[in-house]
């Protein structure tokens, strides 16, 4: 099991070394959202693009999420991941941050 954090602010993600495991990385690999989708198969991307950047689907209602897609491994296999978190808003109900 890996550990992300996702600021929204900085548009930076940061991932623990077995959640670059997970992805085929070194743990001193750098790991930025770009690097997150260029793994994501081409099938499941447009779920994560709504997941992570369509602030309609943003909620402080509904701040826990859960969903799984597949990476694509730099030796051709495909991976399963399931992705379970929260989100965290400001006093205003923007996003914050995510944990997962």
């Amino acid at each position: 099991m890996g550990s992300w954090h996702y600021d929204f602010q900085l548009d930076a993600i940061t991932a623990s070394d077995q959640l670059k495991k997970l992805f085929g990385l070194d743990p001193n690999a750098e790991f930025s959202f770009e690097l997150f989708i260029s793994k994501v198969a081409e099938e499941d991307r447009q779920n994560i693009f709504q997941v992570y950047r369509d602030p309609g689907l943003i909620n402080p209602a509904h701040p826990r999420f859960e969903h799984e897609y597949r990476i694509q491994m730099d030796d051709g296999s495909i991976r399963w991941l399931k992705a379970k978190g929260k989100i965290f808003f400001n006093s205003d109900g923007k996003p914050i941050h995510f944990a997962g």
